[in-house]
């Protein structure tokens, strides 16, 4: 008994086999966790944003809401073409803004036609001009249409634009006190009323800052802006922005252009039109919200998805796969939310420029740190830093769009 107790215990063989099947069999009864909670909030929320992107990005919506006001809008009365250039006074740019708009264009149109079909009228112009021969031509930066009306007579001009403003750029107390423009011509102001004066600016010597205005370009099909010199005047009255001009050496009777363009001023039927047109949608989706939408996406797509495909790999393929999602698609993403988020919160665009400089080699370097060494949680690190990154672009987004809202509403006030 002894002996066979001896030869039983020399013989393990029978032993490892039964505590391998033992081990095995342990560890086929612990199966991983699943969280299938967390896969299906995450699944839901990835196609709750995608439908809302979608749903942003389709212009049908927005042609929809409109069509029923399509046939009253002023727009309509023109054909939008390409263009290049924007008409401004030289004077009073750092004034109105006006140089810096971004344009759209619109073909230009004969007076005749335009008042038919917006049903306002034009007076009578000075001599040597006459309106049944202008032309009308509609520009609009995405908020606003500006409206300029051209007359010819021979080789003279004369020009009428109108645009809305918020704000006033003239301030009549500071012009008083220096009645010399940029060019050092002499300018004269006459008050139509306490808040409201015409700013005239007069030729002297063939001296004189650049007049410019649109023009209609035939062989192009487009809209461009013609640079010469004119006798010019300078008003803004009741939201609008008056910047009217004609010919240097026009036969005109000044005293009758200045009492047609006082009038015209405060009695035209143009500012009944809808000039306050927005062409662009203006939210905080087209102001950045869009793209956040979607790099939020892509990030909780590629999450979900690696989690997926990556379930049963071996740690080599996880890594080297992993390096390659974030090299590729993970760190340009947050390098722009970064750089969007740093240019929102100063209003700088070249801190935008020298944050994409800093912070796209950083993240990079910082993310294949996390991935490459034999650390098992560095998905929740990945996931921590997309976190943090989103918190602070989605924090300054929004308190860009409380700032913009409180401008907006101090700009009422004083309207």
């Amino acid at each position: 008994m002894t002996r066979y107790k001896l030869k039983e215990l020399k013989n393990t063989t029978l032993h490892e086999k039964k505590i391998q099947q033992a081990v095995q069999t342990k560890i086929q009864q612990r199966k991983p966790k699943r969280f299938v909670h967390i896969t299906l909030i995450t699944a839901l929320i990835s196609i709750a944003i995608l439908f809302f992107v979608v749903n942003q990005l389709n212009p049908e919506q927005n042609r929809q809401n409109t069509n029923a006001t399509e046939s009253s809008t002023l727009l309509n009365i023109f054909h939008e073409i390409d263009g290049a250039g924007v008409a401004y006074s030289e004077n009073f740019k750092e004034r109105d803004m006006q140089h810096i708009r971004t344009l759209r264009y619109y073909r230009e149109v004969s007076l005749t036609h335009f008042l038919n079909r917006s049903g306002v009228t034009f007076p009578y112009l000075p001599k040597p001009f006459n309106w049944e021969n202008g032309t009308v031509i509609a520009v609009n930066d995405g908020y606003f249409t500006e409206l300029q009306f051209h007359f010819k007579s021979d080789d003279h001009f004369f020009n009428i634009s109108i645009a809305p403003s918020r704000i006033n750029p003239l301030n009549v107390e500071e012009l008083e006190d220096n009645l010399v423009d940029a060019a050092g011509n002499p300018m004269k102001i006459e008050r139509i009323n306490g808040s409201t004066a015409i700013v005239k600016q007069k030729i002297n010597n063939g001296s004189g800052l650049v007049y410019r205005h649109y023009f209609y370009n035939k062989k192009n099909d487009a809209i461009n802006v013609m640079a010469g010199s004119a006798n010019e005047y300078y008003s803004y009255y009741n939201g609008l922005i008056y910047h009217i001009g004609y010919s240097e050496a026009a036969p005109v009777d000044e005293q009758q252009m200045d009492g047609f363009v006082k009038n015209f001023i405060v009695n035209n039927e143009i500012h009944m039109l809808n000039l306050d047109e927005a062409t662009i949608e203006d939210n905080w989706l087209n102001r950045g919200g869009k793209t956040m939408l979607i790099c939020l996406l892509f990030s909780i797509g590629s999450f979900s998805i690696l989690h997926f495909l990556l379930k049963n790999a071996s740690k080599k393929t996880t890594k080297i796969t992993w390096s390659i999602v974030w090299v590729l698609l993970h760190t340009p993403i947050l390098t722009w939310l970064v750089t969007f988020g740093s240019a929102v919160l100063y209003g700088d665009g070249f801190i935008g420029v020298g944050m994409l400089a800093i912070s796209f080699p950083l993240l990079l370097i910082i993310g294949l740190c996390i991935i490459l060494p034999n650390n098992r949680t560095f998905r929740r690190q990945l996931m921590l830093m997309h976190i943090l990154v989103y918190l602070f672009t989605f924090s300054c987004s929004i308190y860009n769009e409380i700032e913009i809202t409180t401008a907006i509403e101090q700009i009422e006030e004083i309207l």
